[in-house]
């Protein structure tokens, strides 16, 4: 029932506290949102779990399950109040913060769903590694010169996957200057890899 009176200007309605212990404070007058409940009166003992009642214009009784009730101290002309959070009976309590960290090859969320996806996860190392390798024996002039290109691209095979991929990719392409040529057409493929 809708009532004449206000707190701070809003619309009130009158609820009852019904207590776990079957305890009843009636007649609390209350403005009542779509997620929280203003209630004017702090000495009441609300607590989680607790059920504030309403009847509606339909006659229905609504049943308000407090999930928060936060007291508010007098504050700046402000009387002493409860910012009551709660959710309807029936209905699931919000959830709380949720924090997902997903990882991982084949890594997926899946929340009040079921999983028909099907992955193909390649984790081989890419072939272009052993493509450029033989690439550059081929075409080497110096075996000197070839033995620091080779150190270079096998250190930036072995960090293929980490955080040092990008550091070891420009070591290489350092070393392999003077190949260019040779290395040209793999340059692409090196780059994808840098994704």
């Amino acid at each position: 029932m809708r009532q004449a009176s206000q707190i701070y200007g809003f619309p009130t309605d009158h609820l009852t506290l019904v207590k776990p212990d079957g305890r009843t404070y009636k007649n609390i007058t209350a403005c009542v949102g779509s997620t929280s409940i203003l209630i004017e009166d702090a000495s009441l003992p609300i607590e989680v779990g607790d059920v504030l009642r309403r009847r509606l214009p339909s006659g229905i009784d609504e049943q308000l399950i407090v999930d928060d009730p936060r007291y508010c101290g007098e504050f700046g002309g402000l009387s002493a109040h409860y910012q009551v959070r709660y959710h309807r009976s029936g209905t699931a309590a919000p959830a709380g913060k949720v924090t997902y960290n997903v990882t991982g090859t084949n890594a997926r969320v899946n929340v009040s769903s079921h999983d028909h996806s099907i992955n193909i996860a390649c984790t081989d190392t890419p072939t272009v590694f052993a493509d450029v390798l033989k690439a550059l024996q081929e075409h080497a002039s110096s075996q000197l010169e070839l033995k620091e290109v080779i150190n270079a691209l096998k250190e930036m095979e072995q960090a293929h996957g980490t955080p040092n991929f990008t550091e070891r990719y420009g070591a290489f392409m350092i070393q392999a200057a003077a190949h260019m040529t040779v290395i040209a057409p793999f340059l692409p493929a090196l780059a994808a890899l840098l994704r």
